[in-house]
């Protein structure tokens, strides 16, 4: 009937699951599985933990006799004896236990598992994790200054890490190393914030301004530094990195208008709200 070794079928169970429409029900180690999933589903914390109070206050009625467990013990094994079919499907689900769990082992390197018992056998020692860092600990109790470096060597990757998935850190970062090469030069220069940074990116989707391609956007000046451009949220506009070194110190619309990607409504977007020369040299008197 295609069923495995630890399965039969039996009476129709509470939830009345039928086994491919028949009037039996699939049992699994003599539970049905549906019953039992449905019951997992809806269960929580608090009724197992119901649960083990039950258990533990029968447990504390009745005490552990060890000469009562081993003359259960010895009744089962009588039976299994006279019970052929019993005692081999007793051997097939001994073996398959144990084969499941020697190829747990096999994943385990032989000295991890040597390792493992001889904690087992200890007592309650700390685990392999706790014995890793307790001697992490000492060591770098003993070396200070390679403490230091390992600390430092984090807090790169951390910054990193937060730098490649953070938006507000990458606009942060690369507007104050720009408004820093500004001030070395001795250029006027005006401190933007992220949110205007945002607000601007967002008025093109967070797309390039000239090529609509979408990714990691760089700070563009729209006209450019070398040409008397300012650094202000009026002269920026989101780029990619491809057009923003295509277009380098040329004129913003001219050079536009050549690439193969023009687009006139983006073109008076970009106009629209980078404003006038008028009006950035009106705001020069705001500079930092």
């Amino acid at each position: 009937m295609g069923l495995a070794d630890n399965e039969r079928l039996g009476p129709v169970c509470k939830g009345g699951h039928l086994w491919h429409g028949h009037e039996l029900t699939l049992r699994v180690k003599g539970n049905c599985p549906e019953c039992q999933r449905s019951r997992n589903r809806y269960d929580t914390e608090e009724k197992r933990e119901r649960r083990r109070a039950i258990c533990r206050a029968s447990y504390a009625r009745r005490p552990y006799d060890p000469e009562l467990h081993r003359e259960k013990a010895r009744v089962a094994r009588e039976r299994l004896k006279n019970d052929p079919e019993r005692l081999e499907k007793d051997r097939k689900r001994r073996y398959e236990c144990n084969k499941a769990r020697r190829r747990r082992l096999g994943k385990v390197p032989q000295e991890i598992r040597r390792l493992r018992k001889a904690i087992r056998q200890a007592g309650r020692l700390p685990s392999v994790a706790q014995l890793v860092a307790m001697e992490q600990w000492r060591y770098w109790r003993e070396n200070p200054e390679v403490k230091r470096q390992a600390k430092a060597e984090q807090k790169k990757h951390q910054w990193r890490f937060k730098y490649l998935t953070s938006l507000d850190l990458r606009l942060y970062t690369r507007e104050k190393a720009r408004r820093r090469k500004l001030r070395e030069r001795k250029q006027a220069t005006w401190k933007i914030s992220v949110l205007q940074l945002r607000a601007r990116f967002s008025r093109f989707d967070h797309c390039c301004a000239y090529c609509g391609a979408s990714g990691d956007m760089q700070i563009e000046h729209v006209k450019p530094i070398s040409q008397g451009g300012l650094h202000h949220i009026s002269n920026i506009v989101p780029a990619c990195l491809s057009c923003n070194y295509a277009k380098h110190a040329d004129p913003m619309e001219q050079w536009y208008r050549s690439q193969p990607f023009f687009d006139p409504a983006r073109l008076a977007l970009i106009q629209s709200l980078t404003g006038s020369p008028e009006t950035e040299q009106l705001s020069l008197g705001l500079a930092c």
